[in-house]
């Protein structure tokens, strides 16, 4: 029940959550009705995905901790896992210590990264890095049209950009 991890969907004019926000509860001023998805980490770069429907939805690049990075798609309501999760797979010193309860149904329940790749092995998407640090959709013209409608995204920590067929 705080702000942390979260990603927030506002009222522009009072800051309150907005009554169709997925955790809403009944009261505007309730930090949980502010919340439109939980559970990452660092979510500080995100992108809209365009021609997504009348809320369009994020791509959200969430900076890991030891191992993962990775980019997530956001459409409302969804719990992408940290801390119990990092990327694909379960953060086991949160998992064992289980604060509170805290990782208990999460492995069941929350939302799968579109993509996440690992710090130091290539694994099954062929590249590593260590800073999901940028993303965004290309809509324009001036790239040859291979491109155009892809998702670009960044790591600062390898220095690399990489495009992604979205489907």
């Amino acid at each position: 029940h705080t702000l942390c991890g979260k990603v927030l969907r506002l009222d522009p004019a009072t800051g309150l959550g907005l009554s169709d926000n997925p955790y809403f509860t009944g009261n505007p001023e309730d930090l949980l009705s502010r919340v439109y998805a939980r559970g990452l980490r660092n979510p500080f770069r995100f992108t809209l995905l365009p021609d997504s429907g009348p809320r369009e939805a994020l791509l959200i690049a969430d900076v890991g901790w030891n191992t993962w990075e990775e980019i997530n798609l956001c459409t409302g309501g969804e719990n992408f896992g940290w801390p119990c999760f990092e990327g694909i797979l379960p953060q086991n010193e949160y998992q064992n210590a289980d604060f509170r309860g805290l990782c208990s149904g999460v492995g069941t329940s929350h939302t799968r990264p579109l993509i996440a790749w690992h710090h130091s092995q290539g694994g099954s998407v062929g590249f590593r890095g260590n800073s999901a640090s940028g993303l965004a959709v290309y809509t324009g013209l001036r790239y040859p049209a291979l491109y155009r409608g892809r998702l670009f995204f960044f790591d600062y920590g390898r220095n690399w950009l990489r495009a992604a067929e979205l489907g």
